[in-house]
Formats: structure tokens, C-alpha cells, sequence
């Protein structure tokens, strides 16, 4: 919320405070993301330029990151997300970045890579997608931008960017989500709807 961090196990029937004064991310952005294999309970929040992670349930405390290295530069974080398959990694967005932590926040590498060479304005929205093929698994990392959508691989470390689909409007990209169920990634537009796309090899 815009004065603390909240949490309800029951729907919204009850709600309690469990972050005073941490105000997460809004204006479009979506600074939150819960849960991963391996800890059901992590929360990892973005306020501002700030990074907090809760690492058991309530009432264990949100606690600020002091390793992540956004901190400081007036960055916002933009979105976060955790691989479902271990909730040791995370991986996030700012305006020019994109991170990831393989220990749970303890240490961090900026894996933007190439990203800037596509022009992108300012990143945006982060998907994880988990994938297997012939030769074991390959996951993605998505991240949309004001000028495009752009995809990269577990096996190039997640520094070796190229665009994912064709057509889109040139507008920004407010938000990508994954649909494992129909091997989609969703898009959300400002002003140009919603499209699916295809991820491909």
C-alpha cells in the first residue's frame, strides 16, 4: 500500500499489517512477488530505490536488502519476480537494469547485458519462465520495455538479449506475465491492449 505492507492468508477477510512504514512500489509498477519451491512464505518488496525480504512467516520482519545494488541510484524498483522452481532466485527490473540473486539476496549481478542496445527507453515488467528441452532445461527471463519486449536464456547466463515477437505497437509495455498452461507470455500495453506471444525456442 502507499503507507505500509499488508498481508491476508484468508482472502481479504482479515488483513494485518506486516511492514510499517515500507511503501511498496505503485503508479503501475508491481514491486511485489510471494512464494517459491523451497519457502512458500518469502516476500520480496520494492520501495523506491530499496529492496526488503521476509524470509519465514509472520512475524518474521520485512528487512531492507543492504547488498542490492540499486540502492542509492534513484532507480525504482520496477517489478520483481522468483523462479517458482527456487525461491533462492530473484530477479527484478529498474528503469535500467535488470538483477538477479541466486542465495536469496545475499549476493547480486546485473545481468542487463545487451539490453540497452535495443534502445529500450526504460525497462519495465519481468517473467520467469521455466522450460525443459532435449538437452535439459533452458529458462527464460522477459522483460518488457517502453521500446519492445526482449527474452534471454539460462544458458547465456540471462546477459544475451533479443527481441520476442513481431507486430507489437510501438507503445511501452506496462507488463509481462507468463501462462504455463498455454506456453504464452501475456503483454500488457499502455493503450494498445493485451496480446499473446508465443516464446519459441
Amino acid at each position: 500500500g502507499a503507507n505500509s505492507v499488508y498481508e491476508s492468508l484468508d482472502q481479504g477477510d482479515t488483513i494485518r499489517e506486516i511492514g510499517p512504514g515500507i511503501v511498496i512500489n505503485g503508479s503501475g509498477v508491481d514491486a511485489v512477488s510471494y512464494g517459491g519451491l523451497g519457502n512458500p512464505d518469502l516476500l520480496v518488496v520494492g520501495s523506491a530505490d530499496r529492496l526488503y525480504i521476509r524470509n519465514a512467516a509472520y512475524p518474521a520482519p520485512l528487512t531492507q536488502v543492504l547488498s542490492y545494488p540499486g540502492t542509492g541510484t534513484g532507480r525504482t524498483v520496477r517489478d520483481i519476480v522468483i523462479d517458482p522452481d527456487n525461491a533462492g532466485a530473484i530477479y527484478l527490473t529498474n528503469s535500467a537494469q535488470v538483477y538477479q540473486t541466486l542465495d536469496g539476496g545475499t549476493t547480486w549481478h546485473d545481468v542487463s547485458g545487451n539490453i540497452g542496445s535495443f534502445a529500450p527507453i526504460a525497462l519495465r515488467g519481468i517473467a520467469y519462465v521455466p522450460r525443459s528441452d532435449a538437452g535439459g532445461t533452458n529458462d527464460a527471463l522477459v522483460v518488457s520495455t517502453f521500446n519492445g519486449i526482449y527474452v534471454a536464456y539460462e544458458s547465456t547466463g540471462f546477459t544475451v538479449w533479443s527481441p520476442l515477437g513481431t507486430g507489437m505497437p510501438n507503445v511501452p509495455i506496462l507488463d509481462v506475465q507468463n501462462d504455463p498452461k498455454h506456453d504464452l507470455i501475456v503483454a500488457g500495453t499502455l493503450g494498445r491492449g493485451a496480446w499473446k506471444l508465443p516464446l519459441g525456442n
